[in-house]
């Protein structure tokens, strides 16, 4: 037969400092018949004693008296506090002193239990609380530690605030502003480091998290040194309790260097681009005047070699074009400037371009157009760029057969395709299609050369344009390239420039303005005025904007009785000048055209960051 096991419970050693028998003899009797413990009970009549007793032997727990004959009050307890900082301390207490004991909960004490209303139950109860809360408090204090100790070896600057004033910062802090030590910089405003130009943006920041809790993701910005001087940096900051209160952690990276080798990279294009495209421009237009024979006539043999030096100029021209294009992608400094583009047209455009070239090849260039108009909100020089990419490589890969341009609406997005009966792709060479300097199938001998950065830059437009290209091929059958261009309905295309700018407004510390001009009471407007009218009145008034207008950055978009306007860089006293400057040209026209008595345009400013930080933030105060 199994012998049962034995129940194991759990022993606590507890030291007892109190002076008055009978409570003490009432504890003693109240550990003796608790049944699922075990208590070793050490009993002192003095603080002293109790305080010896502390010096030689471990306890799990003190049980206290605050009224003792060596000492009285508060008193007793901080000096065990200050002998045992990390043991639990149980305050017993008559009904009269409750608020001492009180106060020494508030300084440290697990619990207090007043003598007289205590219970077997409620003792142990208290005992085992009392053990179990400094246990989890020396978890969190170590915890804390490790994590106070991984901050101080941090390479980031780590920086607390509560209340708007530095609490905290890293030695790694210290040394990016420039402090002997966190005194100079401990209890000074968080704004006090923040560059100027960005302490709006701060402000909205710092709201943000303590109002709403939410984490701010990584962003640039500049802050300043304890010397003054201003320092790039990258801040994300997430709320925070820090010794118990509200705060925010702010993690700083220094991006000095990377923006130095960002200024040497763009200062070195802008040189390539220059320096380089200048004199090559010159050279073609000399050896052009040569082989046009305007200096005099030169045989077949030199006519043969100019022609050689002319293609490598502009194969020359290509490559320096190509490398700032990849530059410019990958610095994301291309901004893309949508209209409303009718991709079928643009389609029909490209093929002639490439008409002759075909023809000499005896190839056709075929198109599949499902619609016969389909417009897309899309940078029309980028998608042309692409198109002439696929189809020039179609044609330069294809030696019989056609090439093919396909266009196909879909659900919430236009499908392109770029086919041809061409030489193919290698299988293990498909996944390399997209990357910079790959080339396929290049033969050798005259003809066009292409950088193999063609296809890298294709793919990095149709990114930006958040859409997707993707290639099929088989080896002697051909290649389809297919890529897709979501479709935005006007307010998307709004929202989509005011995300974009307002990213870039942060990221600068620059003010940006939304303008928008209502037409009153629109749709019955539309009723009487008829479509065709009410469609050239809009596409008048948006004329008007975009004549008035004259910086590039700022965007115009008609909507269905509105005209929408984005004015980055613009603070909210002069867009409400630019407002009011075409009300009145709106006005003008209306009157022109005799439609003043029934149209009445009205308009609605805001602003980042004086009226939000968020784009929805901005477009509630719109009404969007």
């Amino acid at each position: 037969m199994k012998q049962k096991e034995k129940i194991k419970y759990p022993v606590f050693t507890v030291l007892l400092i109190e002076d008055n028998p009978r409570d003490t003899q009432l504890i003693q009797e109240m550990f003796s018949g608790h049944r699922q413990a075990r208590f070793n009970l050490v009993c002192a009549k003095r603080l002293s004693t109790g305080l010896n007793y502390l010096d030689r032997e471990k306890f799990d727990v003190v049980l206290v008296d605050l009224t003792l004959p060596d000492s009285l009050g508060i008193d007793i307890f901080l000096r065990i506090q200050a002998k045992v900082p990390r043991m639990p301390i149980v305050v017993l207490t008559s009904l009269d002193d409750e608020r001492v004991a009180l106060s020494a909960v508030q300084k440290g004490a697990q619990d207090y239990l007043v003598k007289g209303h205590v219970d077997s139950h409620l003792l142990i109860r208290a005992i085992r609380y009392a053990i179990q809360r400094k246990r989890v408090e020396e978890r969190l204090r170590a915890s804390e530690e490790r994590y106070r100790h991984l901050v101080e070896l941090s390479p980031d600057t780590i920086i607390i605030h509560s209340q708007d004033k530095i609490v905290f910062v890293n030695p790694a802090g210290c040394k990016l502003l420039g402090a002997r030590t966190s005194d100079e910089l401990v209890g000074e405003p968080m704004l006090s480091i923040v560059h100027p130009d960005y302490q709006n943006i701060a402000k909205k920041r710092m709201q943000q998290i303590i109002e709403k809790g939410e984490e701010i993701p990584l962003m640039e910005e500049k802050f300043l040194g304890v010397d003054g001087r201003a320092i790039d940096v990258e801040v994300g900051s997430i709320p925070f309790i820090y010794q118990d209160n509200p705060a925010v952690q702010v993690v700083v990276r220094d991006i000095t260097s990377r923006k130095e080798l960002e200024k040497l990279k763009d200062e070195f294009v802008g040189t390539v681009s220059h320096e380089l495209r200048t004199p090559l421009t010159s050279i073609r237009e000399a050896v052009s005047q040569v082989l046009d024979r305007i200096h005099g006539e030169i045989t077949e043999s030199q006519e043969e070699f100019l022609f050689v030096c002319l293609e490598d100029i502009d194969r020359l021209t290509r490559i320096i074009n190509d490398l700032l294009d990849v530059s410019k992608i990958e610095a994301g400094k291309i901004k893309l400037q949508k209209k409303l583009v009718n991709l079928t047209a643009l389609a029909v455009g490209v093929k002639s371009i490439f008409y002759s070239q075909a023809k000499e090849k005896g190839l056709e260039i075929r198109t599949i157009f499902f619609k016969e108009e389909l417009e897309v909100y899309v940078d029309k020089d980028k998608i042309i760029q692409v198109f002439i990419n696929l189809v020039g490589n179609a044609i330069k890969f294809t030696q019989s057969g056609h090439v093919g341009i396909s266009i196909a609406d879909k659900e919430g997005y236009v499908e392109c395709g770029v086919f041809d009966t061409g030489m193919g792709i290698a299988p293990e060479d498909l996944p390399k299609v997209f990357g910079k300097f790959q080339q396929f199938g290049r033969v050798a001998g005259p003809g066009i050369k292409g950088t193999g950065l063609g296809l890298s830059i294709t793919k990095g437009i149709i990114g930006l344009h958040r859409g997707k290209i993707r290639v099929e091929s088989r080896l002697g059958k051909g290649t389809k390239f297919t890529f897709t261009l979501p479709k935005y309905t006007t307010k998307e295309l709004f929202r989509e420039y005011v995300i974009s700018n307002l990213k870039e407004a942060i990221k600068r510390g620059m003010p940006l303005s939304i303008l928008i001009f209502d037409i009153k009471n629109f749709q019955t407007l539309f009723k009487s005025l008829g479509r065709r009218k009410a469609t050239f009145l809009m596409q008048g008034l948006e004329g008007l904007a975009k004549g008035n207008l004259h910086r590039k950055e700022d965007v115009v978009v008609k909507d269905a009785g509105a005209i929408l306007v984005v004015l980055p860089e613009t603070d909210k006293e002069n867009a409400f000048m630019v407002a009011g400057r075409l009300q009145q040209i709106f006005d003008e026209y209306l009157s022109g055209e005799k439609l003043d008595k029934q149209v009445e345009v009205v308009y609605k400013i805001t602003n980042f960051p004086e009226d939000g930080g968020t784009t929805q933030e901005l477009f509630t105060i719109l009404g969007w």
